[in-house]
């Protein structure tokens, strides 16, 4: 018996991957999402189906979180006025023209890859940790703004081949928030007052992005996943 109450949209998903593969020498996929909404989760229940089900190196998972300036150059560095590292998590946190650049040297194919992932225990990025070898066929990333042409996104969009929302509702995605703050040493208090005065706001801009999705995966007050092939407009 099938312990994972949401195989069928783990499995539909990585379906319409490989669907959208054939004929590309490597397509590249986003997983995109609010602060909160469980891309991670996603990300990582879509690694373990592919790998009981698909041949090794046709798939490889990617967090986003990699491209996250250091917090020495967040310390050293203002936007609008307020420092950097007062908003991370924020657009403007994320070395986007390295991100850019990445994202190319993948969709290119032909070659290892070597991307950066993000350590939760010394909370900065850490270069060059994660490898994708050459002989992936499907790359698939998830992050907060892949879909977003904001300031120094304008071309982050456009690199993906497969677009995929995950939309979950703000109260869930402020509890999912809040204990992922407490984990990395916040206290409860702390966690609460970040949420509003950051990630309430990324939650808003993140949200409008989701009309640029190929495909909506909406995560259920019941926290179960419903994929919606043919991507509905954004909610008002």
């Amino acid at each position: 018996m099938n312990s994972d109450p949401d195989a069928g949209a783990h499995g539909r998903l990585l379906e319409i991957m490989v669907e959208r593969a054939r004929g590309k020498k490597r397509l590249l996929v986003a997983i995109a999402g609010g602060p909160g909404s469980g891309k991670s989760t996603l990300l990582s229940r879509l690694e373990e189906r592919a790998r009981r089900s698909f041949p090794p190196y046709l798939f490889a998972f990617l967090p986003f979180d990699g491209f996250h300036f250091p917090n020495a150059y967040l310390d050293a560095h203002e936007h609008e006025g307020a420092p950097l590292r007062s908003i991370k998590g924020s657009p403007p946190t994320f070395d986007t023209a390295k991100a850019v650049s990445k994202l190319k040297e993948l969709k290119s194919g032909g070659a290892d890859v070597l991307f950066p992932a993000y350590s939760r225990e010394i909370h900065d990025p850490v270069a060059d940790a994660l490898l994708v070898p050459a002989a992936t066929r499907i790359v698939v990333v998830e992050g907060n703004y892949l879909l977003y042409d904001g300031p120094g996104y304008g071309e982050m969009p456009g690199l993906f081949d497969l677009k995929i929302y995950l939309h979950t509702d703000r109260e869930t995605a402020r509890r999912g928030v809040i204990a992922r703050h407490v984990r990395g040493g916040r206290t409860p208090e702390d966690a609460e007052r970040y949420f509003r005065a950051v990630d309430s706001g990324n939650f808003d801009l993140v949200e409008g992005t989701r009309s640029r999705a190929d495909v909506i995966v909406i995560r259920t007050p019941g926290n179960r996943l419903h994929v919606a092939e043919h991507a509905p407009a954004a909610s008002k």
